[in-house]
């Protein structure tokens, strides 16, 4: 088994690979492992298992893989290993964990007081632990019931104290030496069939190996009788253990494994004890205990991974609630605004964001919400544009039943659903002007009253706007309060449009690709050269619906140029366009075309170069 050291602004965190063959690094929240690095890419790469060592492959990175000072697309790891992806570095690290043991002619091992697993005892599970646990420890027959609940009380204890796989595992082996007067132990899981890792210790060197303890004659009789074995002649020769040097060397006395069964009966791990001073032998009773341990071991290690699951499920269910579209960043632009937005969700600040329609400002907005202190509480939105002026009160503050005509009941607003959360207001540079007033007071006074209420009501909560208007133009026509300006504008964020970061058009595409056909279908890279080469007026949006048109109307699994229905140039003719626009999206697209060489564009523009920086710091390109 692997384990990943990943270093990222001088932290540092482990992960260790298990539960599979196929590991995901990338930013997003489901990977297996997780990075915040910006510059790694929300699925970014993928570690394979193949026998001895990992494989890493570049999936939907968009940064290069970096393995001792070269660009690699496909690359075999080993222990020791060290990558790098945008500003993290990976360093593969081999744990303690090792693989199945050897083989030899071990027909003379000496097995004595097995114990079937599967025969039905008569007495209870309870009783049995009772009767094991105090024969074990030496106390009288009549103290068994008061040993039997102290050790379920330390399996509680274990229980409570240990929320990883590795820490529980832990816990069990130390019961089970100090219940059973042993002085090591392990467990190994089945893998494979009957390939055997050990996954956790207590008291063996790191590199143990169960065939160095254990021949493979008894691991046969375990694996496929289902039988513990108590092994106790140690220092004879002729007991056929796989390294009789080893288990001299280490004045091994007595030893005993038990199988661990999974609920379908299925053998799933095994639980190993030895002991190296002790003075007499390990017995039935104590192979009894063993094998209740192992099995409160399995059952306990079972919840903990479906308790696991489950709120992994929980949080991505959460996120898709409040998300609604996931937030893809691979350009520079928007790795910037990104990070900006994470700084300013810190904060409880108002933040303004500015961008053309369709450009992802709500997905934004949720962003903010969901990296801030109020996260756990409401995103309630509304659209300005779409509130008429007389129901401006009632939809944001609330109103009380009969409190004009169609108020049939009570209803709480907008603040109200969102305290202690946030309130996104989109297009607010279309709100009224008369309703501005009554926005900037609740925002103000942090006090709202619900039409038709006898008083008002306190609320806490967060404004993020968002407008694809300029609102300091809109106050010099009087249009847009500029009191109103300054209380929502705390925090400025603009999003770039889609043309301004062309590398996130493709891993967008993918993206709605794979949900809106059920992962049914792919884009062909023709495809996605085609949409590169698009200059998109209509942003994100646009893209998501030719991309559902395109799935819709494919004729195969692979999404083929000519089936994006892209506007045509004559379709694009400037039409209601103001000439000033025409002429800024001209420069612009002459200047990627140029790869943001200034000299060449203003030179296949016919322009002076200081002409064209004037114009581009008049966009806001620097």
């Amino acid at each position: 088994m692997f384990e990943v050291e990943i270093e990222f602004q001088g932290q540092r965190a482990r992960k260790v690979l298990g539960g599979g063959s196929r590991w995901r690094i990338g930013r997003q929240k489901g990977c297996e492992v997780h990075v915040a690095d910006p510059h790694v890419s929300a699925d970014h790469a993928e570690l394979i298992q193949e026998g001895e060592v990992l494989r890493i492959a570049r999936t939907n990175g968009s940064n290069p893989i970096m393995l001792d000072g070269e660009v690699v697309e496909n690359a075999v790891l080993r222990a020791g290993a060290r990558f790098s992806i945008g500003q993290s570095t990976f360093t593969l690290h081999q744990s303690a964990t090792q693989p199945a043991p050897g083989g030899g002619d071990l027909s003379g091992t000496k097995l004595l007081d097995t114990v079937d697993v599967l025969s039905s005892a008569p007495q209870s599970r309870q009783a049995a632990l009772a009767l094991a646990a105090a024969e074990a420890s030496g106390s009288p027959a009549e103290a068994a019931q008061q040993s039997a609940l102290a050790l379920l009380e330390r399996v509680s204890k274990i229980v409570g104290e240990d929320a990883n796989a590795e820490a529980l595992a832990g816990g069990i082996l130390r019961l089970a030496c100090e219940r059973l007067k042993a002085d090591r132990g392990l467990i190994a899981r089945v893998a494979d069939g009957d390939r055997l890792e050990i996954f956790a210790s207590e008291g063996f060197p790191p590199g143990t190996q169960v065939g160095e303890l254990v021949s493979k004659t008894v691991l046969k009789k375990i694996l496929e009788e289902r039988k513990t074995a108590l092994v106790n002649d140690t220092g004879s020769r002729e007991s056929g253990l796989l390294n009789v040097r080893s288990i001299e060397a280490n004045r091994i006395r007595a030893l005993a494994c038990a199988p661990v069964l999974d609920a379908q009966g299925r053998l799933s791990a095994l639980l190993y004890i030895d002991s190296l001073e002790r003075p007499g032998e390990f017995n039935a009773r104590e192979g009894e205990l063993l094998v209740w341990l192992g099995q409160f071991y399995r059952l306990l290690a079972d919840n903990l991974e479906l308790r696991r699951r489950l709120e992994a499920e929980v949080v991505t269910l959460k996120e898709k609630a409040q998300q609604g579209a996931d937030l893809i960043a691979e350009s520079p632009a928007m790795i910037k605004l990104l990070e900006r937005a994470a700084k300013a969700a810190a904060s409880d600040a108002h933040v303004l964001i500015l961008g053309e329609s369709g450009s992802g400002k709500e997905v934004v907005a949720r962003f903010i919400h969901q990296h801030s202190p109020r996260a756990a509480k409401g995103f309630v939105a509304r659209n300005c544009a779409a509130i008429p002026e007389t129901l401006f009160e009632s939809e944001l503050f609330g109103h009380r039943k009969g409190a004009f005509t169609g108020a049939t009941s009570d209803r709480k607003g907008a603040f109200l659903e969102a305290d202690l959360g946030t309130i996104f207001l989109d297009e607010i540079g279309d709100l009224a002007y008369e309703c501005q007033a009554k926005l900037l007071r609740a925002i103000q006074d942090k006090m709202v009253r619900p039409v038709g209420a006898d008083r008002e009501y306190a609320v806490d909560v967060r404004i993020v706007s968002a407008t694809n208007k300029d609102l300091r133009e809109g106050i010099r026509d009087k249009q847009f309060r500029e009191d109103l300006f300054y209380r929502i504008g705390t925090v400025s964020l603009t999003v770039p449009p889609l043309r301004e970061r062309v590398e996130d058009i493709g891993p967008l595409a993918r993206h709605f690709c794979k949900t809106l056909s059920g992962g049914g279908r792919t884009l062909s890279p023709a495809a996605e050269e085609k949409l590169r080469g698009y200059d998109w007026p209509g942003n994100v949006r646009e893209l998501r619906a030719v991309i559902e048109q395109a799935v819709i109307f494919a004729a195969g699994g692979e999404v083929q140029p000519d089936e994006l229905n892209l506007a045509t140039p004559e379709t694009l003719a400037l039409g209601a366009q103001s000439l000033v626009e025409a002429e800024r999206r001209h420069i612009l697209k002459v200047l990627r075309d140029c790869n943001g060489n200034k000299t060449e564009c203003a030179r296949q523009l016919g322009i002076a170069r200081s002409t064209l920086v004037v114009k581009l710091k008049a966009y806001g390109v620097p």
